[in-house]
């Protein structure tokens, strides 16, 4: 049976009543943004946060390294479209019938670039 989407935006008990479905895949893509000295804001991967606990079945989508062009000198920028598919790829997302839902827990900057990658895609 297919997944279907509610809407862009799902509930934790639309969730736990599919998290087994095989076309959802869940990404963790936690960035935690921290004041630094110089007015400016230093980022930290999520990665920890994902290793203590994460939803079953999810994966760590890392928005710093993977899913962002290293090369900008700008914070989360979309990467090119070949390096977003292969990482994005690398994290179970692929053709249009995998279905995606996204656990966030950070700023709102952090959860609009992720939306705006995987709409992107």
């Amino acid at each position: 049976m297919s997944l279907k989407l509610p809407g862009q935006l799902v509930s934790t008990d639309w969730l736990e009543e599919n998290l087994d479905h095989p076309e959802l895949r869940i990404l963790d893509a936690t960035v935690h943004l921290h004041p630094a000295a110089d007015n400016q804001m230093r980022m930290e991967s999520g990665i920890a946060d994902y290793g203590a606990g994460h939803i079953p079945g999810a994966v760590f989508a890392d928005l710093i390294q993977k899913l962002s062009d290293e090369g900008s000198p700008l914070r989360f920028t979309l990467p090119t479209p070949e390096r977003f598919a292969t990482n994005i790829g690398n994290l179970g997302v692929g053709d249009e019938k995998d279905r995606k839902s996204t656990r966030l827990n950070s700023s709102h900057l952090v959860i609009s670039y992720a939306v705006f990658c995987l709409k992107k895609k």
